[in-house]
């Protein structure tokens, strides 16, 4: 088999492997096994671009001195994200003089890969030549997975609010319920609906009322906590998934929210807008999960919508209409 087969042969090995990958990370440890296999005497290492100026390493041999090495002599000014290697990675052949490095775009200011080759046995002229189109390859099948993330970030993004969608916050909540039939534990929601979101709108229109969501979403993200989530349920209504939060915890949250969302506001015009929310609380210690539990918070928040309406209108309480429009909390 001369050279030139011996390469196709490579890359032919190497894309049969990634066509049936569809995580990001899979690909690039899938490339550096193939990689290894393919030329045997050498440790290999991809370097991938997170974000401008900043990679992550995917190697299975080459300490973090040489990852560094690589990563200088291909994009100066740049971090690398190590933090996933194992401390006793080999570090024998991690010579920047033992190392070939080809980057995905030579001829862009920026690299989004970097694939570096170090030599521990025979490593021809004809081989670093054939790293080229390793590369290419490589670099085409990351791309592709980036944009199938990316699309499929899209399906689950509110674009409105940045929060998950009905199906993102939904898959979130079920992933939980999986993780506590596994391994026990307690889990609560709460559903939470924005105070006179109509009267926003019919009053100073819908970009008021887009500023009444965003503000809520941003009210949410600031009161739970990082482990939680939240996201846009539909319309003004918006679900937090709180795990290891009995119901007791949770009606404390609750009242936090309520209390958050009292305090917030926004100017429009000339009016200052308090927002203000109702907000009903279910627990999976209650016996109840998926649908059910859901349906069960939201039950609980229009009850206390409602009575809130009622005690309203015996009080004969009218929204102010001057320079302060504030939309009542709902208990």
């Amino acid at each position: 088999m001369t050279k030139n087969d011996s390469s196709r042969a490579r890359l032919v090995e190497l894309a049969l492997a990634l066509s049936g990958v569809s995580d990001l990370q899979n690909v690039l440890d899938i490339s550096v096994l193939c990689l290894e296999r393919s030329y045997p005497g050498t440790r290999w290492a991809i370097l991938d671009e997170l974000a401008p100026g900043r990679y992550r390493a995917t190697s299975r041999a080459i300490s973090r001195d040489g990852l560094r090495c690589l990563l200088e002599a291909n994009a100066s000014k740049a971090t690398l994200s190590v933090e996933e290697l194992r401390e006793d990675a080999n570090g024998d052949a991690i010579g920047p003089a033992d190392c070939f490095s080809q980057i995905s775009e030579p001829d862009s200011r920026r690299s989004e890969l970097i694939v570096g080759a170090w030599k521990t046995a025979k490593f021809t002229q004809a081989d670093s030549l054939a790293v080229n189109d390793i590369c290419r390859l490589i670099h085409g099948a990351v791309k592709a997975r980036r944009e199938l993330e990316r699309l499929r970030n899209q399906s689950m993004v509110d674009e409105l609010t940045g929060l998950p969608n009905r199906r993102g916050i939904l898959k979130s909540l079920s992933n939980e319920e999986t993780r506590l039939k596994r391994y026990g534990g307690l889990l609560s929601v709460l559903f939470v609906d924005l105070n006179y979101f109509k009267e926003i709108n019919d009053r100073y229109g819908h970009k008021a009322g887009d500023r009444a969501l965003r503000t809520c979403a941003r009210t949410m993200r600031e009161v739970l906590r990082a482990s939680d989530y939240v996201g846009r349920f539909g319309g003004d209504e918006f679900l937090g998934v709180l795990p290891g939060v009995d119901l007791r915890a949770a009606h404390k949250v609750a009242a936090r929210m309520k209390r958050a969302m009292e305090q917030t506001n926004f100017v429009c015009g000339n009016d200052t807008i308090f927002l203000g929310a109702s907000v009903g609380v279910a627990s999976v210690s209650e016996g109840v999960s998926g649908n059910k539990l859901i349906e069960r918070a939201d039950e609980r928040m229009y009850s206390s919508k409602r009575r809130a309406q009622k005690a309203q209108k015996r009080e004969r309480v009218e929204p102010k209409r001057t320079v302060s429009y504030q939309m009542s909390q709902m208990v």
